[in-house]
């Protein structure tokens, strides 16, 4: 039986289809930061929280509640039609997942945080790279079941201090979806006398934990002691170089902040000032005093140079531009004065 396992993803459709058709027990939950960072590409309120606050409710009254307010802001509507018609409501929210996972987890940053782990092995070799996984799993392995035996309680650090945190500020109903006591919970636990830790679901019991980092990885021989191939050493396929200069960095999201450089400050959420007009909002290069000025000063080009430039009618020939007339300063004021006066 594979009920009460949780798959969540990033709405790959193979992945979808694969699901569906083979493992149909399994609930398939979809990552809410990928619909996050796509839903965001189109619509104007992709700064606001109420995607998150969505994604995070309950029950259905706060989840219709977060999605009335997102209809109150500008071009909410469509965008709220948009989310609920193109990623199905049923795999990102917290409302609608299966009580029997106790895992309240709307993103996949567990794969994600792996792939950070596994970064520097997934440039070498298939043999070498399997070889750096396998020694990180059995180093992780043993470094978690010697941590969980030194337990002085029950449950997990983070679960006891789960419990604090809801014993002295007011929460959501969330103890059938985390399977751990709320807030609400932990009174009616305390009014009747009863240990909340003993209402705690077995997931998160040190039991449990042990459970799972049980089957050590046993170390093997070296690369020394592998035996050899009479076909000869394994070569790696035939690299193609593809134009353009190669990526280092992975494309981030148009949610994502674009400096993660930690020696230089971040000029998101700046607000320059024009160093013309001395107004916040905008830089000279788009000050529209400046512009207006650029713009008086070519008519004002184009005016001296079409007054210079006109046919000599007894010669018949155009005249020299070392003999163009010049405008007297009077008459140059007197056309910017009237170009003033027809703004």
């Amino acid at each position: 039986m594979a009920f009460g396992w949780s798959i969540i993803s990033d709405m790959r459709k193979g992945l979808i289809h694969a699901v569906r058709d083979f493992l149909p027990l399994i609930e398939h939950r979809m990552c809410a930061r990928h619909i996050y960072a796509r839903w965001g590409k189109r619509h104007l309120v992709k700064k606001s929280n109420c995607t998150r606050n969505v994604a995070r409710s309950t029950n259905k009254v706060e989840m219709l509640m977060h999605l009335d307010r997102m209809r109150g802001l500008k071009d909410g509507t469509s965008a709220a039609d948009d989310l609920l018609e193109n990623w199905p409501i049923e795999g990102w929210c917290v409302a609608f997942f299966n009580d029997v996972v106790k895992c309240e987890v709307i993103d996949n940053n567990m794969s994600e945080t792996f792939n950070g782990v596994i970064l520097e092995a997934r440039h070498k070799p298939v043999i070498t790279m399997l070889e750096d996984i396998r020694q990180y799993c059995m180093t992780r392995i043993v470094i978690k079941r010697d941590n969980a035996a030194k337990w002085n309680s029950p449950c997990g650090p983070r679960i006891m201090s789960r419990i604090e945190k809801e014993r002295v500020k007011s929460s959501k109903w969330r103890w059938d979806k985390t399977g751990i006591p709320c807030q609400h919970g932990l009174a009616t636990l305390a009014f009747q006398g009863l240990d909340p830790l003993d209402y705690v679901s077995d997931w998160f019991k040190k039991e449990t934990y042990l459970k799972a980092y049980q089957f050590p990885i046993s170390p093997l021989g070296g690369r020394d002691f592998w035996p050899l191939s009479e076909a000869g050493p394994m070569l790696p396929p035939m690299a193609k170089r593809m134009p353009g200069r190669s990526a280092k960095k992975r494309r981030r999201e148009a949610m994502e902040p674009k400096n993660r450089n930690q020696t230089k400050l971040s000029r998101e959420g700046r607000v320059m000032t024009c160093s013309k007009c001395h107004i916040k909002g905008h830089n000279k290069s788009h000050c529209l005093q400046r512009i207006n000025h650029e713009q008086r000063q070519r008519r004002l080009r184009e005016q001296n140079d079409a007054l210079g430039q006109q046919p000599n009618p007894e010669s018949g020939q155009q005249p020299n531009a070392l003999d163009l007339p010049v405008l007297s300063t009077q008459a140059s004021t007197t056309i910017l004065a009237a170009d003033q006066l027809t703004m």
